[in-house]
Formats: C-alpha cells, sequence, structure tokens
C-alpha cells in the first residue's frame, strides 16, 4: 500500500476512535508536508477531516485527462448522409406527445419519408416511449439510424423485447359524411364540418371522431380549416370543439411544415 493511501487510512482511523486514542499521524513528505507548514500546523490545530480534505485537492491536481476516444459513430459520416432534426422539430414532437398523441404515426412516417435523422434530442426519447410497441419501433430505427444499435448495445435492456416488424398504423375512425370528403378539396370537408358545428349534428360526444378527420384529412385542408373554426359563433355550445380542433390542425399543418422543409446537403 503507498504512503499516501496509509496515511489517509490513518486518518479515518482517528477520526473514527478520535484524538485522544489515536493521534493523527504525520504527512508524508512532499506536498502535504509543505502544506502543513505553510498553514503553521503544529498537529493540534488542523483536524484529521481537514488533512484528508487536503490528500483529496491534492490527489485531483494531479489527474490527468485519459486519451480522447474516437466516436463510435462518425458524426462527418452521419452528417454527410442525412440532416439532424432541427430543434424546432423535435419541439413540435413534445407537443405532439403531450397535446395530441394521434399525430405522432404520421410525425415519424413523415420523418422516414423526408429523411431527418432523429439526433441525440431524440434519440433517447423515442426508443423509451416506443419501446414496447412492434410497429412503432420499426419507424423509430429508421429515424435514429446506425446509433440506435450502438445504444441498445451498450444498453440491452433499452431494446425492444420482440423483433420489429413493418405493420400499417391502426385506421382513424371518422363519421361517414366526412370520410368521404377527406382526401378532396379543403371547401366540401370545411363546409360540412362548420355548417355540422353550428347545426348541432357534431357536438362534443364525437369529438374522438372528428378529431381523426382532421389528424387524416388532406394536408392543404389544415390551414384553411382552422381559420374557419376560429371564425365560428362563440354562441355555440360546440365552441369549446371548434378551437381544439383548430389548434389540432395548426399543429398537424406545423408539423408537416417542419418535415418537409429539407435543408440543402453537401
Amino acid at each position: 500500500m503507498s504512503e499516501l493511501a496509509d496515511y489517509v487510512n490513518g486518518l479515518v482511523t482517528t477520526l473514527l476512535l478520535g484524538t485522544d486514542r489515536t493521534p493523527a499521524p504525520d504527512p508524508p513528505s512532499g506536498p502535504l508536508a509543505q502544506f502543513d507548514a505553510d498553514i503553521g500546523v503544529d498537529g493540534t490545530h488542523q483536524t484529521p477531516l481537514q488533512r484528508i480534505a487536503a490528500v483529496t485537492a491534492a490527489r485531483r491536481a494531479g489527474w490527468q485527462p485519459h486519451p480522447p476516444v474516437a466516436p463510435t459513430i462518425s458524426p462527418t459520416t452521419l452528417a454527410a448522409s442525412r440532416p439532424v432534426a432541427t430543434q424546432a422539430i423535435a419541439a413540435t414532437w413534445r407537443q405532439i406527445v403531450s397535446d395530441w398523441p394521434l399525430l405522432e404515426d404520421e410525425w415519424l412516417a413523415t420523418m422516414v419519408e423526408t429523411g431527418w435523422l432523429a439526433g441525440p434530442e431524440l434519440t433517447l426519447p423515442l426508443v423509451l416511449r416506443h419501446r414496447g410497441n412492434v410497429r412503432r419501433m420499426t419507424m423509430v430505427a429508421v429515424v435514429c439510424g446506425p446509433i440506435i444499435d450502438v445504444l441498445f448495445s451498450e444498453f440491452p435492456d433499452l431494446a425492444p423485447r420482440r423483433k420489429p416488424a413493418a405493420a400499417d398504423p391502426p385506421e382513424l375512425i371518422t363519421v361517414q359524411a366526412l370520410r368521404t370528403l377527406l382526401a378532396g378539396p379543403p371547401s366540401p370537408f370545411i363546409d360540412e364540418l362548420v355548417d355540422g358545428l353550428h347545426r348541432l349534428r357534431y357536438n362534443p360526444t364525437h369529438r374522438a371522431v372528428l378529431e381523426h378527420a382532421v389528424a387524416t384529412v388532406n394536408p392543404a385542408t389544415l390551414l384553411p380549416l382552422a381559420a374557419a373554426l376560429d371564425d365560428t359563433d362563440r354562441t355555440l355550445p360546440s365552441i369549446g370543439l371548434a378551437f381544439a380542433l383548430a389548434e389540432l390542425a395548426r399543429l398537424r399543418h406545423q408539423a408537416l411544415t417542419e418535415l418537409h422543409a429539407i435543408p440543402e446537403h453537401p
């Protein structure tokens, strides 16, 4: 055992048994002895705890950094192949998860389609959120890129319990009158939904199916739909539902716009 380790052990013994039974040992020659001399220690004015602190400081002062470790995956290689999701994209995903999770399947599918790389800000949250969902983990694996294999090798408990397999997302159920208008131009869908709210054909009991309709309608419909819903008569019993659907339409438009705005890449 080194002289310094013996000194520290002696100080710990003194702390446990008290200076009356076990006097504190003298420091080994060198920096620690010089430290005692510099502050005028006579063996009684400095406690063993203070001396241990001095040893810790001396040890830390002598630490040397380890040589740099090469990255598992070169950032240059990743950057050369796929753009990393922006902070705005990450913030929109968090809002989707918090407020409108029914949009997340489309968000993930669009991330795959447009070629964004999740990056460190999104990789672990996506894995933790979807590791129990085989279908979504298929998309997460693509979105996160090769770093996900490194993550699973270092932390096997994060890996999905079953091998991901491709599958279609579950169909979102909408009312028949709107379903036939989902893929068409904006006006017929907007007219049907807004008129239905005004005439009370649609009310808060229809909320889930109306949300599904807005989550699947032609994206070109989203902004004019939000504007029309914002202009709904404030005295209607369904005004709260109208405002909620407008918020959903704007968030979906925002998410799709961000994901389709691919930056120029060298």
